[in-house]
């Protein structure tokens, strides 16, 4: 928008076409996080924000992550809470699209934001993820014999670079995500951010400061 964006008033009005319309039954909605009861009412969770659809490794929209845009007290991101079908250990944005780029670079990076995961791709790394805010699993694969995220990076590529803002967050999370892959056998480097800046700045700035920087990226050892 040009001019800052008006709120939107239609609180309910994915909620009523989804019951009205298509069938469902609110428990359905509130189970798969795209509503939730407010007294008698069911209301839409996502609302005045920018949507980016989470889609598993197979391709299937599991989960959705809101960008606030009307309200700068609202939260910045809002997410889909974990569901039957929605583990933020087994998932990873832009994986059904980078899983070709994987294999072909032998190397998978890693970054925080899904902003990041489009000037990425935009600036050609097509081999880029994004984490479900800084959660990483802690093993290769879950109880049933699922793959969580690590587990579906090894089948892909031997190496990771792990491209974590550059805050006090983006370091821990860096740290716990570094210990937890080299258990698993995987390969690790990490891309040297600086300046307060994410991926998505540097490229901004100027595609080759993001380009240097994973040509940059150094063996954690």
């Amino acid at each position: 928008c040009a001019e800052p964006c008006a709120p939107l008033t239609m609180s309910s009005a994915l909620s009523n076409y989804l019951i009205k319309k298509k069938g469902y039954s609110p428990d359905d909605l509130i189970t798969a996080g795209l509503s939730y009861q407010r007294g008698r009412d069911v209301v839409d969770f996502f609302r005045d924000r920018i949507i980016f659809p989470i889609i598993d490794h197979r391709g299937n929209v599991v989960a959705f992550s809101g960008r606030g845009i009307t309200d700068e007290t609202m939260p910045k991101y809002v997410n889909t809470k974990e569901t039957p079908v929605y583990i933020k250990g087994d998932t990873l944005f832009g994986l059904n699209l980078a899983k070709e780029a994987m294999r072909e670079h032998k190397q998978a990076i890693i970054v925080e934001g899904y902003f990041d995961v489009l000037a990425c791709h935009r600036a050609g790394f097509k081999n880029t993820v994004a984490t479900s805010g800084t959660a990483l699993a802690e093993s290769l694969v879950k109880a049933d014999g699922s793959p969580t995220q690590l587990g579906l990076l090894k089948r892909l590529a031997p190496t990771i670079l792990l491209a974590f803002d550059a805050d006090k967050a983006g370091m821990k999370a860096s740290e716990r995500a570094i210990g937890i892959a080299l258990g698993a056998g995987i390969e690790v480097k990490v891309v040297r951010i600086t300046g307060g800046k994410d991926p998505a700045d540097l490229i901004r700035d100027n595609p080759k400061n993001w380009e240097e920087a994973v040509a940059g990226a150094k063996h954690v050892i």
